[in-house]
């Protein structure tokens, strides 16, 4: 196992041994994944090649991604990190349809500071690829863009998973299985103008997980207008008391601060609102990289007065 691959794994924590039952179709979301943990089986890790280019180390890896119908899988991907640094936050880049892993992808977010890691799920021909060079292979399924009848099938058949009529014969959960990240809900929307909230306000949710766990609240300043300031990075840690029941959450600027303690005074210069498991920078954890139970519940998210 190479050494420097594991600093995505804090959003790709990839691995899965798919056995299901083919007597019954899963017919909830829960179910569907119900025997899944993508933190079962070890990456497995292989560099093809390894180069630097302007202070950025770049790697052409494979890494296991599940075992289908008793054969494995695997992924190719190009990863980069800037050279000599540790603990970076990582990126995980999808490609669209009909493309592939883009290595331009990768130099974009490795010179910001991020270990940035680019799939080829599609599985076409990767970016300067030689002779023999391994490619993502799905074993005894194909859920890639050779198969596109297979992005709206339920039907079994030679290259899908059930033997029956099952959402599992689907592309898109063989690709949800061999892609599963650490979680982490996103949105640029606090950027908007039209919905940025205002001075006296809160930032409200309503969230629901199923067990006790701490949820990261990440609010990233200044991450696409450098012209207004540096870029700065205010987390808030907040309690989540588990069960069926809905929490509704409520943040004010001060809740949130940098690792040295500094305070977000307000909420017009944002551009990113993350929610986390954990957040790791300046050598402080904060949450946990072992989140209890399935994912959480967001709902609502919202701004609302503060009261008096």
């Amino acid at each position: 196992m190479n050494t420097t691959f594991p600093m995505i794994a804090c959003l790709l924590l990839l691995g899965a041994q798919a056995t299901y039952a083919e007597d019954q179709a899963p017919r909830s979301v829960e179910a569907l994944f119900a025997d899944f943990d993508p933190q079962k089986v070890p990456l497995d890790t292989k560099i093809v090649r390894e180069w630097e280019k302007d202070g950025i180390v770049y790697q052409y890896v494979t890494f296991h991604i599940g075992t289908f119908k008793d054969k494995p899988a695997r992924m190719a991907g190009f990863f980069g990190f800037p050279k000599g640094e540790k603990k970076l936050p990582g990126l995980l880049h999808f490609h669209g349809g009909g493309q592939r892993a883009f290595l331009h992808e990768v130099e974009f977010y490795a010179k910001r500071g991020y270990a940035c890691l680019s799939i080829n799920w599609g599985g076409r021909e990767m970016e300067g690829a030689k002779p023999d060079d391994p490619n993502t292979d799905w074993g005894a399924v194909d859920p890639t863009q050779k198969n596109v009848p297979g992005y709206f099938n339920l039907k079994p058949g030679e290259k899908y998973l059930d033997s029956i009529e099952s959402p599992r014969n689907n592309n898109w959960y063989l690709l949800s299985a061999g892609n599963p990240h650490h979680w982490e809900f996103s949105t640029r929307k606090i950027n908007d103008p039209k919905w940025r909230g205002r001075d006296g306000y809160q930032l409200v949710f309503d969230v629901q997980a199923d067990k006790p766990n701490e949820l990261v609240v990440v609010l990233t300043e200044n991450f696409f207008r450098s012209y207004r300031g540096r870029s700065q990075v205010y987390v808030a840690v907040v309690k989540l008391n588990g069960g069926t029941q809905t929490q509704t959450l409520m943040l004010e600027p001060q809740d949130f601060t940098t690792s040295d303690g500094n305070a977000l005074a307000a909420w017009k210069n944002l551009d990113l609102l993350n929610f986390r498991a954990y957040h790791d920078k300046g050598g402080k954890l904060l949450g946990s990289k072992r989140w209890a139970g399935p994912q959480p519940w967001l709902k609502k998210l919202r701004w609302e007065p503060k009261e008096p």
